[in-house]
């Protein structure tokens, strides 16, 4: 009955955004309005369901890293699909179908091998200066490769099917978007695995406390008492 105080959920490539009377893009079965303001997308609800033992402040610093690979300046620019596990469909680009799939995929594989490499470059420094846990830096990295990582699981982008940049109106574009609204249980969990797996890539196993929940208050009172 009041619009949301905040524009910070305006997406202009979303256009049920644009509505401040709407919450959760009115799709409450994939998207939560945690606090009425804005929408938390299908990536962060991955990345908190990959990392249930991760402090707050380092899944925000992956989040972060995602949110920027999707809207930081020319990252939506067909040049820049394979970071987003899709190919370059932009009309001046020749080559065959197949041909830019596979380039694609390359360029894919080649960028998270980077962003990895990175992550454990700038965990290192990080314990050979001192410092105990994982490096904001790493998680900044690591947070990159997952975000192409977790696009390549999506039903809208694997295959790396090609991407035009067509207006939001678009058939081409309203139908990658319907097709990420509703992920199935087989690929929610196709998107966990494969972010867990990179995150063994990334950092071994010596972290692995964050891939599973904190006990609760009761399991940590019985353990006391017995």
């Amino acid at each position: 009955m009041s619009p949301d105080p905040s524009n910070l959920s305006v997406d202009f490539w979303l256009p049920q955004t644009w509505n401040r009377y709407t919450y959760g893009l009115n799709n409450p079965l994939t998207v939560v309005d945690r606090n009425g303001m804005w929408p938390f997308y299908v990536h962060n609800e991955i990345t908190n369901e990959s990392f249930p033992g991760m402090s707050k402040q380092d899944l925000q610093t992956i989040k972060n890293a995602s949110w920027n690979m999707d809207f930081a300046p020319g990252q939506q620019d067909p040049s820049n699909a394979y970071q987003h596990g899709m190919s370059n469909g932009s009309d001046n680009v020749g080559g065959s179908p197949g041909t830019l799939q596979q380039d694609a995929k390359d360029d894919a594989d080649a960028f998270i091998s980077k962003q990895v490499a990175a992550a454990q470059q700038a965990q290192a420094d990080w314990v050979a200066s001192g410092h105990q846990g994982i490096a904001p830096a790493a998680l900044t990295a690591f947070g990159n490769a997952l975000h192409t990582a977790q696009d390549r699981t999506s039903p809208s982008h694997e295959g790396e099917q090609p991407w035009a940049d067509k207006p939001w109106y678009s058939k081409e574009t309203l139908t990658h978007i319907m097709g990420e609204l509703w992920p199935s249980n087989a690929r929610w969990a196709a998107a966990k695995n494969t972010s867990q797996a990179l995150f063994h890539r990334t950092f071994g196993y010596q972290f692995d406390w964050m891939l599973q929940p904190p006990p609760s208050n009761e399991q940590v009172t019985f353990k006391i008492i017995y």
